[in-house]
């Protein structure tokens, strides 16, 4: 089930990324599109505390949305031995020299060549958004959490 990637959210202004990732799941799941900068999306800014710093509340936004976290990794689960879409979407900690600390979303796989797609990570991915998994796997991070993959679903 394609979506439209220019639906998705792919870039960020505040210390955001977080809110982006779920914004971008909950696109992902439901196929409702959050503008960026709207008055909605505003809302989940502070009510995720994201506005001055990095967001400290992303359940309270995941709550609004109707979506929650699954399934936990400390690896990517989708590779050449396991390519199960129905894992998707997928959020990782990554780090970057761009970035810093940051969360994506990953909205697509494409198994034939190992690569996933991920809106708000230019810098590290191709102008659509594909980076190769022997390139992400690189930039993965448990950031101290004790996971670096996480499974979206939405509330039913």
């Amino acid at each position: 089930m394609k979506r439209e990637w220019n639906n998705y959210i792919d870039s960020q202004k505040y210390m955001d990324c977080q809110l982006v990732t779920a914004c971008n799941a909950y696109y992902y799941l439901t196929r409702k599109k959050i503008k960026y900068g709207s008055k909605q999306y505003e809302k989940f800014v502070d009510l995720g505390g994201a506005r001055y710093g990095s967001a400290i509340s992303p359940e309270l936004v995941w709550e609004k949305l109707g979506i929650f976290t699954f399934k936990y990794w400390n690896y990517m689960p989708l590779g050449r031995n396991y390519n199960k879409l129905d894992l998707l979407p997928l959020e990782c900690n990554v780090r970057s020299k761009y970035d810093g600390f940051h969360s994506i979303c990953i909205v697509d796989y494409e198994p034939n060549c190992n690569a996933f797609r991920i809106p708000n990570f230019k810098f590290s991915t191709s102008n659509d958004g594909w980076i190769f998994k022997e390139d992400l796997d690189m930039l993965l991070d448990d950031m101290n959490r004790g996971w670096k993959v996480r499974q979206f679903k939405k509330v039913k």
